[in-house]
């Protein structure tokens, strides 16, 4: 049996995601998302490792501009998807994702 990792509680959310760095900018799905971090499904998962900018909106309930911040892949499983762990997010944004999400 495997130990689940997790410091933070995961939510399920779906939303479109476009991510990568520089000018290679990818669209993906985020399937969940924590305090910490977020899943983006993908069939092409970057090494574990990568730094990857990403942008995705909340739902319409939230009045804000897009979420933007970076992150580093942390986990991935070929064809599925990534895991990634927050390194750099706005204190306003963080904030934001944690009242929609866990208050």
């Amino acid at each position: 049996m495997t130990q689940d990792k997790r410091i933070s509680p995961r939510m399920t959310y779906i939303v479109e995601v476009r991510y990568g760095e520089k000018d290679l900018i990818h669209r993906g799905r985020i399937t969940d998302i924590s305090e910490t971090g977020l899943f983006i499904d993908t069939l092409s998962p970057w090494p574990k490792g990568s730094m990857i900018h990403f942008y995705f909106n909340l739902p319409a309930e939230d009045p804000g501009p897009g979420i933007d911040g970076e992150g580093e892949v942390v986990w991935l499983q070929q064809q599925v998807g990534m895991g990634i762990r927050f390194t750099r997010l706005s204190d306003e944004h963080y904030q934001r994702i944690r009242r929609f999400f866990f208050s």
